[in-house]
């Protein structure tokens, strides 16, 4: 779109998302198991029955990530609505106990009046974390998926892992703070899921960020678009989720 630049939202301790990057590292984890959430969240009448998936507003139930499974990061409050359109990417240094591992990140608007709302979802398979360095730009990261770049996680360092969001056009009300989750795969899509999730079992996920290893969200936010209508309800937003926030503590990953 005309107007779009890069803004990157760096991630900072106590699930801080600033607009540089801390100086000293440190890291987070969680335990990954895709079986910590249900798989979809929604059930119902896939057509538009009452509270139905093709209806304005369906009846989600979009849960919460229980501590430990997941990590979030936080921004101010955004002092000017701010509106994103196209894809965007989230930068994470990762470290983990298995040579695989499949990544969801969640982008939502975590809005004034205590409530939250769906905005994107980005996956990535680890081994499979080689962009096609022809094809992507800062924006709009594409995997290579090539068998030859196929490469195993280490367990014993951080590496970068870009996990490509999905396109979004989203105006972010003033007052309102964006919010990234990283979690294992499911639980945020209304009638699809992932079958064939890797690892089997469970994993230790470290995500470093600061010094050497800035973890960044990436979104594509166009200059000069007005947005005059007030906040919307809750939920408002034609077939986006919307609940109530609740605050998530990381963990601190192991030395």
């Amino acid at each position: 779109m005309p107007g779009t630049e890069a803004r990157a939202w760096y991630f900072s301790p106590g699930g801080g998302l600033s607009g540089n990057p801390p100086a000293g590292s440190n890291a987070d984890e969680f335990t990954w198991d895709a079986d910590t959430l249900p798989r979809t969240d929604f059930s119902g009448d896939t057509a538009a029955g009452s509270g139905g998936l093709w209806t304005a507003t369906p009846k989600y139930e979009w849960a919460q990530s229980p501590p430990g499974s997941a990590v979030s990061y936080l921004t101010a409050p955004l002092t000017a609505s701010t509106t994103v359109i196209g894809a965007g990417a989230v930068n994470v240094w990762v470290r983990s106990s298995s040579p695989n591992i499949d990544l969801q990140a969640t982008i939502s608007e975590v809005r004034p009046d205590g409530k939250e709302t769906f905005v994107q979802n980005g996956w990535v398979r680890g081994d499979e974390r080689k962009l096609d360095p022809e094809k992507s730009t800062a924006l709009e990261p594409v995997l290579s998926l090539r068998e030859s770049d196929v490469s195993p996680l280490p367990a014993d360092q951080f590496v970068p892992v870009t996990i490509p969001l999905y396109y979004q056009g989203h105006a972010y009300r003033a007052g309102s703070r964006i919010r990234i989750t990283i979690a294992a795969p499911n639980g945020a899509q209304p009638i699809w899921a992932f079958d064939q999730t890797e690892p089997e079992g469970t994993a230790q996920v470290a995500i470093a960020y600061g010094g050497d290893t800035p973890s960044n969200l990436l979104l594509p936010v166009v200059a000069g678009v007005s947005v005059p209508t007030a906040l919307p309800p809750c939920p408002g937003l034609r077939g986006e989720p919307c609940r109530d926030y609740q605050a998530f503590a990381n963990q601190p990953a192991a030395p």
